[in-house]
């Protein structure tokens, strides 16, 4: 499963909505797939002094005799390589908000092609929006178990899953176990402000409430730059400017709307 992929199954209720409590599902998505690509090897990441920056890598390129090939049975992929192709360097946070670059249908596509949720068209004029309701909960419950593991400290990451080497804390090293891209999709969950709500059950099975989760949250995270560049994933820079992105996006909107109703 990718970030992106993962993060459309939490934040999707079993009936097919959006959860009710966030509006901002889209950024996260966004914010996801660049991660995705990023672990991939398909864009480049330029982290300037004023602000991050991503390109299409070169090897990515549609237009070029060398690119590499993408995987037949990854839509948000193709997707985003087709989304920055042609494109100069964008700065992130114009990245997570922007409309061409929203993978939800290619998630939509990828997740009914593996049978793992189904499209309920919308009806009365679009007036009751297309639906995607839970048509396989194993993905997602074999996501949460190992968020919270991840949590409770005694996780372990997917076979052939990029996991960091970890350092002995308070969870006596059980971080050493922890996905990057779990670490990713709590670090963005967080940045939504999604993460009390989306993980509520498995952050009090972990004792975790309230500024607890958020702390815990940001311990895991606090290990991946360093780890993720040792060992052979560059994608320290992608993740922070997302983590920034999505939080900024998010305050933006709400005060914009907030303003708005007053």
């Amino acid at each position: 499963m990718l970030i992106s992929e993962d993060l459309f199954l939490l934040l999707t209720t079993d009936e097919g909505g959006k959860e009710p409590w966030t509006s901002y599902r889209d950024y996260g998505l966004a914010a996801g797939l660049l991660v995705d690509l990023t672990l991939a090897g398909f864009v480049v990441i330029d982290a300037g002094r004023w602000s991050t920056k991503v390109a299409l890598a070169p090897e990515a390129d549609p237009a070029s005799p060398a690119q590499a090939s993408l995987p037949a049975d990854a839509p948000p992929l193709t997707f985003g390589v087709q989304a920055l192709s042609g494109r100069k360097p964008t700065a992130v946070n114009s990245l997570v908000t922007a409309s061409w670059f929203n993978p939800r249908e290619a998630i939509v596509e990828s997740l009914v092609a593996r049978n793992i949720i189904h499209v309920q068209e919308k009806r009365m004029l679009g007036l009751v929006p297309e639906k995607h309701p839970t048509a396989d909960p194993r993905p997602e419950a074999e996501t949460r178990s190992r968020l919270a593991g991840a949590l409770a400290g005694r996780a372990e990451a997917p076979h052939g899953a990029f996991a960091w080497a970890g350092t002995p804390g308070d969870h006596g090293g059980a971080d050493a176990g922890v996905a990057v891209s779990d670490a990713v999709l709590l670090s963005i969950l967080k940045g939504m402000g999604a993460a009390r709500h989306v993980l509520k059950t498995e952050a009090e099975a972990a004792g975790l409430r309230g500024r607890k989760l958020d702390k815990r949250i940001d311990e895991i995270a606090g290990r991946l730059s360093a780890e993720a560049q040792s060992g052979g994933k560059a994608v320290s820079a992608a993740i922070a400017s997302v983590n920034t992105a999505v939080t900024a996006a998010v305050m933006a909107t709400t005060t914009t709307t907030t303003t708005t109703s007053t």
